[in-house]
């Protein structure tokens, strides 16, 4: 059963998600989690909040997902015991209020809906209402230690893509420096770009350059040298 994105679990799992539009194509379906941001492994660009594949890429802006719902078992694998249903909702996730409204000419029935408080829009008992399915602690503890590695892995996966990104970015700079101090010194004269200091109106290039500015660099900031 599909449910609002707003209900969707943010704990790692990877889940089923509706997405607005996926390479130009409105109505299709992903499978991801949500990371919620931050850093992961010292020394290393924070990653954004949001969702992402398996491979730790963020969705792009367009595959916003409106809706989610927990991936099928896999071929073969052994089904699940079936979990009772609410009996509140009759395994709904909703139930219908009796409003009726009153038009000019006739008198119209709407099924109007809202979500079940009690299994808050799930279909399925509270655990209290089936006291027979109750799982051991370890069981429960076990879970939790495999979701947490989990998420500490999609963690560190988007943690390195934002780390590549950012050595990528680093590696242009450096490229662009290199052609910078190369440049010849008169070509202030002949025109082009060029390294220069004012006020004393000179240009240089090679170690002369990066002496200027390491020294500049040194300078303590609201300091005129």
């Amino acid at each position: 059963m599909w449910q609002p994105i707003e209900t969707a679990p943010k704990d790692g799992r990877e889940i089923l998600l509706q997405v607005e539009l996926r390479a130009g194509i409105r109505g299709k379906q992903l499978v991801g989690h949500y990371l919620p941001g931050g850093h992961c492994i010292e020394d290393h660009p924070p990653i954004d909040a949001g969702w992402y594949f398996w491979n730790g890429r963020m969705f792009d802006k367009a595959s916003k997902p409106t809706h989610w719902m927990p991936l099928p078992p896999a071929p073969n694998a052994a089904q699940p015991a079936q979990e009772p249903k609410c009996d509140n909702c009759d395994g709904q996730g909703s139930h219908t209020l009796d409003d009726r409204i009153e038009q000019a000419t006739h008198l119209d029935s709407f099924a109007l809906t809202e979500k079940c408080d009690v299994c808050n829009g799930s279909g399925i008992a509270p655990i209290a209402a089936h006291p027979q399915q109750q799982v051991s602690r370890d069981d429960v503890k076990d879970a939790e230690r495999i979701a947490e590695l989990e998420r500490q892995l999609n963690l560190c996966v988007a943690a390195s893509e934002a780390w590549a990104r950012s050595a990528g970015a680093n590696a242009q700079d450096a490229e662009r420096y290199r052609w910078l101090r190369s440049r010849p010194l008169n070509a202030i004269s002949e025109g082009g770009v060029f390294i220069g200091k004012t006020p004393d109106d000179v240009v240089m290039n090679l170690e002369d350059a990066d002496a200027e500015i390491d020294a500049a660099m040194s300078t303590p900031k609201g300091t005129v040298k």
